[in-house]
């Protein structure tokens, strides 16, 4: 519940997490069931009403939020951490592309190993 609170403030800011308030039986559900969520229709009619007041009310924070975001991507970009591992990027995502088609080789770990005495 307070992960969601958190992600509330980083988005829209503390005011609107401040008014976020967790469905009475979402909250004794999620404590009573190891951490999942309810999917009662009146749980969710209370959480799609407060994002939809987010998105009417908190434009502006939420649009600085996403310019934030861009902006720290760039600066990403830019360095030379970045850019030195390019290669290994690429390289990364072609093995992955060659498994999900199917054209990646598997390594057995025995073979790779060295020999023992």
């Amino acid at each position: 519940m307070e992960s969601r609170r958190y992600a509330i403030t980083e988005v829209y800011g503390a005011e609107c997490a401040s008014r976020y308030r967790p469905h009475h039986m979402e909250k004794e559900y999620f404590i009573n069931n190891n951490g999942t969520f309810s999917e009662h229709p009146s749980v969710t009619e209370h959480t799609k009403a407060f994002w939809i007041m987010c998105e009417t009310h908190y434009i502006t924070e939420r649009d600085a939020y996403r310019r934030k975001l861009r902006a720290n991507w760039h600066m990403v970009q830019q360095s030379t951490e970045y850019k030195n591992r390019k290669r290994e990027r690429e390289q990364l995502k072609d093995y992955i592309s060659d498994a999900i088609n199917g054209n990646g080789k598997e390594a057995d770990a025995r073979t790779t190993k060295e020999k023992g005495r």
